[in-house]
């Protein structure tokens, strides 16, 4: 069944991509994060067949009255096959499109395999989304990953693929080797200078098979805790929020080598990881009202929401409640839903006041404070 995505190309922006997944198919590059078939939840090598067979099921639900906006083939790096190979497998979506069941094809891919030749060519066969795996824009932290490209590469392609009409997705990754929450956040920074349509952010894990597992056992290594990954992930989410760039994912899609911790050694995976990232900035929201919106002698507040937004707002086993009956001595606090309240705003209500406040508003004063950035 295809996936539901937000997308700002699409009627109502309510879109639907069939993923298409060819784990480590063309990539000749060993990051040392990477182990793509504990990653994609695969095993073997996929073949055209095989992928034919993903498509054909992906595609089974779709119709011409409710089409699919985007076929995408992910995994590996799709420009490093040869280009044979990348026309056979784009001309297995050019049936569906003449169909007018799907409009274009997402694919995903490294900086340093995009030139203006292979994008002509992507055009031909009707890709029209464009991700580029970036992970970092420091070569200290490209280096250390083994990634085998510049930042120079990065804003080369990034521009070219934009230059030439196509959606431009990016893709970063935190906690990787010889980063800081700080290289983090200059690498959000240079990706919204590339302006992209969309961005994925992923906390970097110990995946079993990877490179990054034998740094990891010679003491080379510590990755981020789940406290840790969550408070960067947060704040940059922020930063892409500000500029008005939709983040349509944060952490790895929870599989059964995830979930049982057969696929990975350490790191801060959770199967709701984005979950949490919504709840942490709920929390920094709450504590903000608290530190700046309201007088400091009140003890008691009640915090409402859209009930669609109940179960971030409480957290994960309810912790943002618990963190504020702790805070500054212990606030007696309430998170309710009302359906008054409009979907990304809060409304706050005290003994002599009130206020409501949209989520657009909060991020942005949030981030002009000084000092918002703080390593962990």
């Amino acid at each position: 069944m295809p996936h539901t995505r937000l997308s700002k190309n699409s009627p109502n922006r309510n879109t639907r991509i069939a993923p298409v997944f060819i784990p480590m198919l063309g990539c000749k590059h060993q990051c040392v994060f990477c182990n793509q078939h504990v990653v994609t939840g695969l095993h073997e090598k996929s073949r055209i067949a095989d992928i034919a067979s993903q498509l054909e099921i992906g595609m089974s639900s779709v119709t011409k009255d409710d089409p699919c906006h985007e076929i995408a083939f992910y995994g590996g790096s799709f420009t490093c096959l040869s280009t044979e190979v990348q026309q056979e497998i784009l001309s297995l979506a050019r049936p569906y499109i003449d169909g007018k069941l799907a409009f274009g094809i997402r694919i995903s891919t490294r900086p340093d395999y995009i030139s203006k030749d292979i994008l002509s060519m992507l055009k031909e066969f009707n890709v029209t989304t464009i991700e580029l795996g970036i992970q970092s824009t420091d070569d200290d932290v490209l280096y250390a990953s083994g990634r085998g490209h510049t930042a120079a590469d990065i804003f080369s392609a990034a521009s070219l693929i934009k230059e030439s009409g196509f959606s431009l997705g990016l893709q970063m990754m935190t906690g990787l080797p010889e980063d800081t929450f700080d290289k983090s956040v200059k690498t959000a920074l240079d990706m919204i200078s590339l302006k992209p349509d969309l961005v994925r952010i992923y906390p970097t894990l110990v995946l079993k098979g990877s490179p990054l597992e034998g740094l990891l056992d010679k003491g080379r290594y510590v990755p981020l805790t789940i406290e840790e990954a969550v408070e960067r992930v947060s704040v940059l989410k922020m930063l892409f929020e500000n500029n008005d760039i939709p983040v349509i994912r944060t952490g790895l899609q929870a599989n059964e080598e995830l979930d049982t911790g057969s696929g990975y050694r350490e790191g801060p995976y959770h199967p709701a990881f984005g979950e949490l990232v919504e709840s942490r900035i709920y929390l920094k929201w709450f504590l903000y009202i608290l530190d700046h919106k309201i007088p400091k002698a009140v003890r008691s507040i009640s915090f409402d929401v859209h009930p669609a937004d109940l179960s971030k707002a409480i957290g994960n086993k309810k912790t943002n409640i618990e963190r504020l009956h702790r805070y500054k001595g212990g606030i007696k606090a309430s998170i309710s839903a009302r359906y008054d309240v409009p979907r990304s705003y809060l409304a706050a209500e005290w003994e002599d006041g009130s206020l409501w406040m949209d989520r657009k508003g909060f991020v942005r004063t949030y981030l002009s404070q000084p000092g918002w950035v703080q390593s962990n």
